[in-house]
């Protein structure tokens, strides 16, 4: 877990109100791979015999770094194979059977392509994943990590290592070398680095962690041992499906955007952390990069005031900040900016309950924060905390607060809702966290009155049509993370071909197209109907009216009667007809002169050809 971020001393004040993106952009993140190669890891799977657990984990760390090398350019990701018969370590290591594939370091085009030559390549991932005879110390294993992200990334805010084997108890006859591994592990945990095990399970029985693991997987953070840590030992059949989503789900590491006292009562606090769930996510330019050389290079960029008058560089204590009042500037110091923006000191306080049904929806004006509690500061918070959630979902009651998330933000109202654990059937990975949500709630200067608006009620037979339609639609629910934003991964798909040099897509992938055929099966004929009803009640209610023909009979030649070609009535046209020739893009049925006729009603002067009268009324119409 990072520490919480804390805003610089000199935090401008323009920035105060952008608690969220900047502190989560502000925090760099350190991922480790550490990949068993052993012959059980390269058992074939049943079903795909062209995969085994190694290749599935080196496809897992390589959609990562795809993933991570744009959306978070400025983090590190390495690969670490253990257990192989071939040896490549860092300078001044010495360890046997370690292959570093991918150094701790910002991904690059020439090591992403090395591993998809890899993966692509089934003679050089042979070659690479030969294992060894002997079994690798787990030590070695801990302990060349530990030199990885001491030398590579020492103030990384989040330094995680993914440890992927089915290896219940590598240690088993080896008394000393267990007693070593653990105090390696606790060396990790001590400088900050969370393991984060995937547990593969070969065999029938279950894979237990009790007789090795249990004791080497320490948690970073007191309050992450139990209840938010899913079960990530997966069978035979399930591990080439699910290990990708399990990775994918704790790829992303866990950011505090606050760290806050938590006040139940006078004197009575606990400690807890704020999260964001929800993040929307942007196309953004993150850095400059000049490409004039032979390889692009990141630019470094720097600021600096002005005089305008004199051109000389201004140091900060020169600048002044300065507020307007009867157009004469009133300077303030920085102790005085900062004590006109401070109300508090950062604290979530409780100030009573409310039934769940008070909170309305439309009160939902801002993302949400999550807290969960810490014994970092104050001990017994986790307990304490976790007594005020259960009696929350017992008595379906939310709580009411006040927020103050940094000492230069703005306080808040905020709405208390518990939630419950909920994870997926299969991959057992955490879908919602247990914890509690906070609502900021809007002020009255934020509530506005709604417009004028009178509404239309569509015929009852319309309506019953529609019913049809809607029943034959429904689906079984929103699922968020089948659908990519299209926008957004065009944007990453050109900038992957770049970066890698290879050839520019030609269209991208959309899941939010519409299933057209899928529709037309099972709506097809309801939708149809539904469209000549619509005709039918538009025909009805804009009908024009037509004057009688007078047309007079004669006789024929054969002394019998016939029928007199009918001469064109003028109609009577009105707005209204126009305007539902015009839905049906028919106004080309209309008339020059009655076309001029209706345009003139409107004070519009009409043109002389028909296409500039039809774009005329268009004109209007669309008004």
């Amino acid at each position: 877990m990072s520490a919480p971020w804390q805003p610089p001393e000199d935090f401008d004040d323009d920035e105060d109100n952008q608690l969220d993106d900047i502190q989560y952009q502000n925090q760099k993140d350190a991922t480790l791979f550490m990949i068993d190669v052993s012959k059980s890891m390269l058992n074939p799977d049943e079903e795909d015999p062209t995969s085994n657990p190694v290749r599935t984990a080196l496809e897992c760390a390589y959609k990562v770094l795809l993933q991570r090398i744009i959306s978070n350019p400025k983090d590190v990701i390495g690969i670490v194979l253990h257990g192989t018969e071939q040896t490549k370590v860092n300078e001044g290591q010495t360890y046997s059977n370690i292959y570093v594939l991918l150094d701790l370091d910002v991904p690059d085009a020439q090591g992403i392509k090395g591993l998809k030559t890899i993966l692509e390549d089934e003679n050089a991932f042979n070659e690479l994943c030969t294992p060894s005879e002997r079994p690798v110390s787990i030590t070695n294993v801990l302990f060349c990590a530990n030199q990885i992200f001491t030398s590579k990334a020492p103030n990384f805010n989040s330094k995680r290592l993914f440890l992927i084997t089915d290896n219940e108890d590598p240690h088993a006859s080896n008394p000393q070398a267990r007693k070593s591994a653990f105090t390696r592990a606790r060396d990790l945990n001590d400088l900050g680095i969370r393991i984060e095990p995937f547990f593969i399970r070969s065999g029938e029985g279950k894979f237990d962690v009790s007789k090795f693991w249990e004791q080497v997987v320490l948690p970073a953070d007191v309050e992450e041992t139990e209840e938010d840590e899913p079960e990530l030992v997966m069978d035979a059949k399930t591990r080439y499906k699910h290990l990708l989503s399990a990775i994918t789900a704790k790829s992303v590491p866990k950011r505090a955007i606050f760290s806050v006292p938590f006040e139940l009562g006078p004197g009575f606090q606990i400690g807890v952390k704020g999260y964001i769930l929800f993040k929307r996510q942007e196309a953004t330019k993150s850095n400059y990069v000049w490409t004039r050389g032979s390889i692009a290079k990141l630019v470094e960029t720097k600021s600096e005031m002005v005089c305008q008058d004199t051109t000389r560089t201004l140091q900060t204590t020169d600048v002044k900040k300065a507020f307007k009042f009867g157009g004469e500037p009133i300077v303030f110091n920085k102790d005085e900016l900062t004590s006109l923006r401070v109300i508090e000191d950062p604290i979530l306080r409780l100030l009573g309950f409310k039934p769940l049904d008070y909170l309305k929806f439309e009160w939902n004006t801002r993302p949400s924060y999550f807290i969960y509690p810490t014994d970092a500061d104050i001990t017994g918070s986790i307990r304490t905390f976790s007594a005020l959630h259960k009696q929350m979902l017992s008595s379906s009651r939310m709580g009411l607060a006040w927020l103050v998330a940094r000492r230069n933000a703005s306080p808040v109202f905020v709405a208390m809702v518990a939630s419950q654990e909920v994870t997926d059937p299969e991959t057992k990975v955490q879908k919602q966290p247990a914890g509690i949500h906070l609502i900021p709630l809007p002020y009255a200067d934020d509530i506005r009155s709604f417009p004028d608006n009178t509404t239309t009620r569509a015929p009852d037979s319309l309506i019953d049509k529609m019913h049809d339609i809607v029943a034959s639609l429904s689906i079984g629910g929103y699922q968020p993370e089948k659908y990519r934003n299209p926008a957004l991964q065009w944007h990453y798909r050109i900038l992957q071909a770049v970066a890698l040099d290879e050839d520019l897509p030609t269209q991208g992938e959309d899941d939010t197209i519409p299933k057209y055929r899928g529709i037309d099966r099972r709506a097809g004929d309801h939708i149809a109907k539904w469209a000549k009803e619509l005709e039918k009640v538009s025909f009805a209610t804009t009908s024009v009216p037509v004057k009688p023909p007078s047309a007079r009979k004669r006789g024929g030649e054969d002394g019998g009667e016939r029928s007199v070609p009918k001469k064109r009535v003028k109609e009577e046209l009105t707005w209204e007809y126009a305007a539902m020739l015009y839905e049906k893009d028919a106004l080309s049925k209309l008339t020059v002169a009655q076309m001029k006729s209706l345009l003139a009603e409107k004070g519009v002067k009409a043109p002389t050809k028909k296409d500039d009268c039809i774009q005329a009324m268009e004109t209007v119409l669309d008004n």
